[in-house]
């Protein structure tokens, strides 16, 4: 597709809310949208803001994740229609069929020990959808764990879940193994296919399971690590809960993920390995010629240089191992 001008305005701001009502990236929009109101020039939003955090409930969420997207549905009435892009994650892919998670708009409730954030994008994902069947242009991308740059590793260091685990249990010399399986993709071609695909018509009023298989293990990243010079220990995972993730103390990256991994049967859920339908996403895929990424030793080795230079070696924790 060639597109001959195009225009993009970036609206930045935090998504908690002012006295006002609106949150600040909202009233940006909104003054930008009013003064081009004339000509029309606003034909799509693309919302990628939200406040993600493993551990806050609903109620603490809720206003930059979900108020924001009713804000945003707000200014895509105005003037004239404007389809919206919303970018979402594959664990609120809750609907499903006898073998695989469904690639469509949310229908079934969440459930019940669905994390705070998932709720929040579910809710989110649930106000488009209604918002759709009542002719919004609504367009819902679900990727998996938003890893860092493929050739150069860049990534957010402070709350990408993987990277976090992975620094604590260096820290403490101690890592689980099991069968955990992961779900992740590079952010460039996350970020290449939503801005290619938006652009084509048969993209509205779609959701985009963005799942490939498969990809590395938390085993098989930590034996990588080993093998690069670490000095971590696998233990199996009840081991390592019970005498382990006691002992992590306030400065380790895990700590702030104690409540999580100290649930009943966290060591099942990570263990699942859903079948998940990515028709849309592969349909696509296909049409813009965009090759997948290679989720390989090579793409680890990457990340894990990356993140060397970004922390250093950390050093060991416990001395009693």
């Amino acid at each position: 597709m060639s597109v001959s001008f195009h225009i993009a305005t970036l609206a930045t701001g935090l998504l908690t809310f002012t006295p006002t009502g609106l949150a600040p990236a909202v009233q940006i929009s909104l003054r930008w949208t009013h003064q081009f109101r004339k000509h029309s020039l606003i034909g799509a939003i693309y919302h990628n803001g939200a406040h993600a955090h493993h551990i806050y409930d609903y109620s603490k969420l809720r206003a930059p994740n979900v108020l924001s997207t009713i804000e945003l549905l707000k200014l895509a009435s105005l003037y004239q229609p404007k389809s919206i892009h919303y970018i979402s994650t594959l664990d609120v892919a809750f609907d499903q069929d006898e073998h695989y998670l469904l690639e469509s708009f949310p229908s079934i409730l969440p459930p019940e020990n669905a994390v705070g954030y998932h709720l929040t994008k579910w809710t989110s994902e649930k106000i488009l959808s209604d918002a759709q069947k009542k002719g919004f242009p609504v367009t819902l991308y679900r990727p998996p764990q938003i890893m860092g740059h493929s050739v150069t590793g860049v990534s957010p260091t402070d709350n990408i879940h993987i990277f976090l685990l992975i620094k604590g249990c260096i820290e403490l010399g101690i890592a689980p193994y099991g069968n955990f399986y992961t779900t992740m993709l590079p952010v460039d071609f996350i970020a290449r296919f939503i801005c290619l695909s938006s652009l084509e018509k048969e993209v509205i009023n779609k959701v985009y399971n963005l799942s490939v298989s498969p990809c590395p293990s938390l085993t098989q990243m930590f034996e990588q690590l080993i093998e690069q010079g670490y000095d971590i220990r696998l233990i199996p995972y009840k081991k390592w809960k019970k005498e382990v993730i006691k002992k992590i103390k306030p400065k380790n990256p895990l700590f702030p993920l104690l409540p999580l991994y100290l649930q009943e049967n966290i060591e099942e859920a990570m263990e699942l390995n859903p079948l998940i339908k990515t028709h849309n996403f592969e349909t696509m895929l296909s049409k813009l010629k965009i090759p997948l990424p290679n989720l390989d030793r090579q793409l680890l080795t990457t990340y894990f240089n990356f993140l060397e230079h970004w922390w250093g070696k950390p050093t060991v924790e416990l001395t009693e191992r």
